[in-house]
């Protein structure tokens, strides 16, 4: 694999659980980086259950199992194309990266990411953000969970509206910016023919009648959270734009 570097939190339901070390590590899948693809270093181990995709407590980490992940990376921009049938995708322990992770997905999990973009492809199941500070994720999926999550825009096409607790100044938007592949694998996904519920947010920690002061909705077009994301990228050959400009084209 050729990987380029630019410089520059259990299971999972909404109550927090420790995980177990000492799992084993799956067997490498390749990431790209542009148009290329050589050996590297496996960043894609897994130490975590499969998601079963529409269930809530889906995330606890047993021993004994293992998914495809990209974790523990700092300062880094990674493309990854998920290959053959659906599977479940694991990000965890990124800090000031650039991750584009192509192709659909079976359920996806973000957990324990601080400063980082993500373009993730769309996840035919559920996605949950766990424990994540001051990141811009672009995501597609049946259903979102989020928690223990801070200061962090999303970018989304959901069929069922964001669900939050124990979490502060989140940004809501509708997905926009995209790898070129992504409208197809939206198809594929069967996403596309559903409405996108991206606004409807549920914060099950705010029980009044009052909006939640713990998130806003941002129009199409707020999309500064990105920019640098989108210019790492670029500099590594990878193009990222809207469905607009794609259409133009």
């Amino acid at each position: 694999m050729h990987e380029r570097r630019a410089r520059g939190k259990k299971k999972f339901s909404f109550s927090a659980r420790r995980s177990r070390k000492g799992a084993s590590s799956a067997a490498p899948s390749e990431p790209e980086t542009g148009q290329e693809a050589q050996s590297v270093a496996p960043i894609l181990q897994a130490r975590s259950a499969p998601l079963r995709s529409g269930v809530d407590e889906s995330s606890y980490l047993p021993e004994d199992a293992d998914i495809p992940s990209i974790h523990g990376r700092s300062e880094e921009t990674l493309v990854h194309t998920v290959e053959g049938r659906a599977q479940d995708f694991l990000l965890k322990d990124l800090k000031s990266c650039t991750i584009v992770l192509k192709g659909v997905v079976r359920a996806l999990r973000l957990q324990n990411l601080e400063d980082t973009v993500v373009f993730a492809g769309p996840s035919i199941g559920p996605a949950y953000v766990q424990n994540c500070d001051k990141c811009a994720l672009s995501l597609a999926a049946q259903q979102l969970r989020i928690h223990g999550t801070t200061a962090t825009q999303f970018f989304l096409w959901t069929v069922a509206g964001p669900i939050i607790e124990d979490c502060s100044e989140l940004k809501f938007s509708p997905y926009e910016y995209a790898y070129d592949e992504f409208w197809t694998d939206l198809q594929e996904s069967k996403l596309e023919s559903k409405e996108n519920a991206w606004a409807s947010v549920k914060d099950f920690r705010w029980l009044k009648a009052q909006s939640s002061p713990n998130f806003e909705l941002l129009p199409a077009g707020q999309a500064e959270a990105l920019s640098h994301g989108i210019a790492a990228l670029e500099m590594q050959g990878c193009r990222i734009s809207s469905r607009e400009n794609e259409q133009q084209e």
